[in-house]
């Protein structure tokens, strides 16, 4: 009978293998090679956020999760771009991960967070992360914003995950959505 599809089927014998190296007659070895993975998927992968002219927009809650398997932990660093049409202030807040493991770089106070510069996120040091993923999550809001061209201001916010010679890089489509405040800006 074969296997099904995933499964792996190692029989060892009893006959006498070669050992590397020159072992002796009746000596057997196997060996497993893993590879070093580091997988990132940030939720939600596109959003709008709505803000008058004025004012704040509402809170857009973002979420990381990392697979890493070397055993020197990872760094993730987040960066936004710079906004279309007129870029806008955007702050960003770490929010304090359930996992002892996970240590928070990101300030869990509203950050103003530069386009094009990198902020340190959160990092995992000497172990490798959950078999489920470590979950990691930001908070991000635009404003104040002034009387700027309105319509739509597209961006990214982007996250590049480290470890070791690895990196992953994991992307949320921005789009703000700038409404007029006639009280305001006529």
């Amino acid at each position: 009978m074969l296997p099904s599809a995933g499964i792996a089927l190692v029989v060892l014998g009893t006959g006498a293998l070669p050992a590397a190296g020159g072992g002796g007659v009746g000596e057997s070895r196997a060996g497993v090679v893993v590879a070093e993975l580091v997988q990132a998927v940030a939720r939600p992968t596109a959003a709008t956020i709505k803000v008058d002219q004025g004012s704040r927009s509402d809170r857009l809650d973002v979420r990381l999760d990392v697979v890493s398997n070397p055993p020197g932990g990872y760094a993730v660093t987040v960066t936004r771009t710079v906004l279309s049409r007129g870029d806008l202030p955007v702050t960003l807040e770490g929010v304090l991960p359930g996992d002892p493991s996970l240590v928070l770089d990101l300030s869990a106070a509203p950050t103003l967070a530069p386009a094009g510069v990198p902020l340190a996120f959160g990092h995992r040091t000497g172990s490798i992360s959950s078999v489920t993923g470590d979950g990691w999550r930001l908070r991000m809001v635009v404003g104040p914003v002034a009387c700027p061209e309105t319509g739509l201001h597209e961006g990214e916010l982007s996250f590049e995950t480290r470890a070791g010679t690895l990196s992953r890089t994991s992307r949320v489509s921005l789009a703000v959505d700038v409404r007029r405040n006639r009280k305001l800006c006529g």
